[in-house]
């Protein structure tokens, strides 16, 4: 979990529009395994991502805010 807590997102949105954050800082600000965030990429179910120099990815933290918001499930009212 080290990983991510040595980016903090508020300033990276203060010092540019869309911050990029490497896989293993993505998959920590979303709370789920590296695996997981690997499956998703080849299933291409998950966040959208940017492939640099073919090989590098990353992910946008507002990419993965809105995609995260898009997965809320509201509670059903009774």
């Amino acid at each position: 979990m080290a990983v991510f807590q040595s980016v903090n997102p508020t300033a990276l949105s203060r010092n540019h529009d869309r911050p990029l954050l490497s896989s293993a800082q993505a998959a920590e600000f979303l709370g789920v395994s590296m695996s997981t965030m690997n499956r998703w990429r080849w299933l291409r179910s998950g966040p959208p991502f940017r492939r640099i120099n073919g090989r590098t990815i990353r992910y946008a933290l507002k990419d993965l805010e809105n995609w995260s918001e898009q997965a809320l499930v509201e509670p059903v009212q009774q």
